[in-house]
């Protein structure tokens, strides 16, 4: 067994942006603590980690602002993820002149990166080479959660994207790692497993993989376990459709859950965002999977206030919100990333944005309230998969839909402190709707 050398120092991990940025967070965490650090809270830390999000223009001044408050709080401190991968410039940047760097393909420097600002010395890891997933092992999300990445980078060039510049071109990992990571995180007793990249339908083009072949061998394993699936962009998912129809129908462990963003309704505005399909294609693709798998859960994700957007273009948008009745949507408006092509596009006024994210989100609260009411009355199994808010925990049932069961309920009906039930496996009915949740009861 590895010797394990205490270090004095506390560090905090701060995590913006998406499931991917967890997973770097988890890993990241494993190598420190491997190292002898203890991963402490921020009021109690030494050094501040923080991993970075630069999908939109507020998410690179979070980060700033995190820099700024960790520093003033006398804070040793370390930028990380996507924001300082995608901006190179930023090593120079006076804002950063007594912050560490360390890009995403570069984690396993992340004790040196450490060490060395510990001992006052500011270091720079960036550029690194692929990542070799068989050396990769991340900590769980929490008790049961777990996230496993299969795949960096991805195979579209959006015009919008500032993530392409951090996170690079397709970099599929092996399947037989892949499995080796579950099943790890299977004997741990993880219950849930999050699949996450930057587009699940691409994965093992560069390889010679198959996504489908993937799904089959995870469906395979043994043990009483769900897995949530990442995004899959349409144009990629399309070409597999009638084989995944077929494994997810029949599927022992997969949610009935899929997130497939559309963007726009628009075949001008996906031209033009360089999405590689159109509003048709995202329809065919929809119709093709509600055909086999009616009850299936669907989020989505729209962009509104695109540079040239017109009135009629946001219209298509919303028609199509209408028609497909989304479970899920992440509304965004425009941002305009710099060094991207849509940031040299001539530009909407903020406030068409704005009024038009708040039109569709009004339409889909109506879509949501009324599909939400449909599951009233609904009984089955469901798995406690996190703490919720004003003594609550959340669960999700096979569809992915969030529980919120009180506290009370839990203790009553299991007998254990609800903070100790994640993990749990349960029979719920649902008998209320909450806002975008439904409330459930232990039976």
């Amino acid at each position: 067994m590895k010797n394990i050398i205490k270090k004095k120092a506390n560090v905090f991990i701060k995590t913006y942006g998406c499931s991917a940025n967890q997973a770097d967070s988890l890993y990241m965490k494993r190598r420190l603590e491997e190292a002898g650090y203890e991963i402490s809270n921020y009021e109690n830390s030494d050094v501040v980690i923080i991993n970075s999000c630069t999908v939109k223009n507020n998410a690179e001044t979070k980060l700033f602002r995190a820099l700024r408050n960790a520093k003033e709080s006398k804070k040793k401190v370390i930028a990380a993820g996507c924001v300082v991968d995608a901006e190179k410039g930023l090593v120079n940047d006076n804002r950063l002149k007594d912050v560490s760097i360390i890009g995403t393909r570069n984690l396993d420097d992340i004790v040196r990166s450490v060490d060395e600002i510990i001992a006052g010395k500011r270091t720079v890891f960036w550029n690194g080479t692929k990542k070799d997933f068989h050396k990769l092992n991340y900590n769980m999300f929490n008790k049961t959660i777990s996230i496993v990445p299969i795949a960096e980078g991805c195979l579209g060039n959006c015009s919008y994207c500032k993530t392409k510049q951090a996170r690079g071109v397709l970099q599929s990992y092996p399947k037989k790692d892949i499995i080796c990571q579950i099943e790890t995180f299977l004997r741990e007793g993880a219950k849930e497993i999050w699949l996450t990249s930057q587009d699940l339908a691409n994965y093992g083009f560069d390889i010679r993989e198959s996504f489908i072949e993937l799904m089959k061998d995870i469906d395979e394993l043994n043990g009483e376990f769900w897995v949530r699936l990442g995004m899959s962009n349409p144009n990629h998912l399309l070409r597999i459709v009638d084989d995944f129809n077929e494994v997810i129908a029949d599927s022992k462990h997969f949610f009935r859950f899929l997130h497939i963003p559309v963007q726009s309704g628009s075949d001008m505005v996906l031209k033009m965002m360089n999405r590689g399909y159109s509003a048709n294609d995202f329809l065919t693709l929809f119709k093709r999977i509600k055909n086999k798998i009616p009850a299936v859960s669907l989020a989505t994700d729209v962009i509104v206030g695109f540079p040239h957007e017109t009135e009629e273009d946001f219209k298509k948008s919303v028609e199509l919100i209408k028609e497909i009745k989304p479970d899920v949507i992440n509304i965004s408006r425009f941002w305009a990333r710099p060094g991207t092509r849509a940031a040299t596009m001539e530009q909407l006024k903020p406030e068409v944005g704005i009024e038009r994210a708040k039109i569709l989100k009004d339409v889909f609260n109506e879509i949501v309230k009324d599909r939400n009411k449909d599951w009233v009355g609904w009984k089955g199994k469901a798995l406690i998969d996190e703490k919720g808010k004003l003594k609550t925990m959340k669960a999700r049932n096979l569809w992915y839909k969030q529980l919120i069961i009180p506290n009370e309920d839990i203790e009553k009906k299991l007998r254990i402190v609800s903070d100790e039930s994640i993990g749990h496996w349960i029979n719920v009915e649902i008998v209320g709707v909450s806002g975008y949740s439904l409330i459930a009861r232990i039976i």
